[in-house]
């Protein structure tokens, strides 16, 4: 039979020899191993530091889930075509203002020229012509009132003559404007074009996403996380829409409700209502007002209002977020520096005239590091 030699240069060699004085290494070790933390700890306590009490800020935050609700309103194309934005996403628009234009693309490869800009601008004229008709239908009906029995008399009885002759001018101003624009292109030309227009004022955006019509009273109906819930966006379209389909959302109203999950922290208790926090996206900062909590499921959310509106946030539906819910400022000391006695509560030792002196304080917020404490002068020494 061969026999297996090991060499002592090798790196088998050099296990066995380490085994044979592991007994008389590993007792070395670790005592080592307890020696260092006890002469640090001797140290600290017989040679204790010293740093001056200073103004500082204690945070404390958490990465949370958000959603956003919002006041929406889909905007729907009046006819079927090809449709062209007038406007960028993001853009704040005024109400009616033209935010596309449809096209029949039968209408358009029959059209030469200008004819949308020519078009665009009719379109504009009509429109207006209408808001004023609108506006003389409404003082006639005001007046009508006044003048039968039991109205206000001497409201005007005069006044009617001159606002149904403003009407018949509005009406026929009107239908010269179609006959003319008839004769130029297509007869019946808005059957194929139309202006796209925003019913109120806002926020133009295109990201329709199926969250537009849903309210917190939605959700606390399903009685679900609202971040396990799906609902049905609209199709990816192209540049042809069908009578009804949408070319965005008007986002109004000068606040947004973000819903976003609670810290899971122990024995944390939720923001004041009414008191003031931050969301922190990438370099970006943001406040925002606590109003109220609610459950969903089993988990709780926290309901803020968010009041910038700026565009960078009209974006996000869903997005994580660093929630920075309680903020302090004061004369801050190293947590270490605090002592807590069950008589007397919370002290630091301090340096008066060179004498270490025990200093009563109240803590106003601490973490693992920091506190923020009442009742320690700004720049008194203290040992930690």
């Amino acid at each position: 039979m061969k026999r297996l030699v090991i060499r002592e240069n090798s790196v088998l060699g050099f296990l066995v020899r380490l085994g044979r004085k592991l007994p008389r290494i590993l007792p070395v070790v670790i005592l080592m191993v307890l020696f260092v933390p006890a002469i640090s700890f001797l140290s600290d306590y017989f040679f204790p530091r010293v740093t001056v009490a200073d103004w500082g800020t204690l945070e404390h935050g958490a990465w949370v889930k958000a959603l956003a609700l919002r006041d929406e309103r889909l905007i729907a194309t009046p006819i079927a075509g090809e449709y062209r934005l007038l406007v960028a996403g993001g853009t704040k628009i005024q109400k009616d203002q033209a935010v596309a234009e449809v096209v029949n693309p039968v209408f358009s490869r029959q059209m030469k020229g200008e004819w949308r800009e020519v078009l665009r601008v009719v379109s504009e004229r009509l429109h207006h012509l209408d808001r004023e008709l609108e506006a003389v239908e409404k003082d006639l009906a005001f007046h009508a009132t006044q003048s039968r029995p039991g109205g206000q008399a001497g409201e005007g009885g005069p006044v009617l003559p001159e606002l149904r002759t403003i009407k018949e001018n509005l009406l026929a101003a009107r239908e010269t404007v179609i006959e003319e624009t008839n004769r130029q292109t297509i007869a019946g030309w808005q059957d194929y074009y139309r202006l796209v227009r925003a019913e109120e004022a806002g926020v133009f955006s295109t990201g329709i996403d199926g969250w537009e019509r849903i309210t917190l009273k939605d959700l606390e109906a399903t009685g679900k996380s609202p971040f396990k819930l799906r609902f049905s966006a609209p199709a990816p379209f192209d540049r042809s829409l069908e009578k009804g389909d949408c070319v965005g959302k008007i986002i109004s109203g000068f606040y947004q409700t973000l819903l976003v999950e609670a810290p899971k922290r122990k024995n944390l208790q939720a923001p004041e209502k009414g008191s003031r926090c931050w969301l922190r996206i990438r370099e970006e900062e943001y406040p925002v007002v606590f109003t109220g909590s609610c459950r969903l499921g089993e988990e709780e959310f926290w309901l803020f209002e968010e009041k910038s509106m700026r565009p960078e946030l009209l974006q996000q539906r869903v997005f994580t977020v660093h929630l920075v819910y309680s903020r302090t400022r004061g004369i801050r000391v190293p947590r270490s520096a605090l002592h807590y006695d069950e008589e007397s509560g919370w002290k630091v030792y301090g340096s008066l005239r060179g004498a270490k002196k025990e200093i009563p304080v109240e803590v106003k917020a601490m973490d693992d590091r920091w506190a923020i404490v009442d009742k320690l002068a700004f720049g008194t020494p203290v040992f930690y």
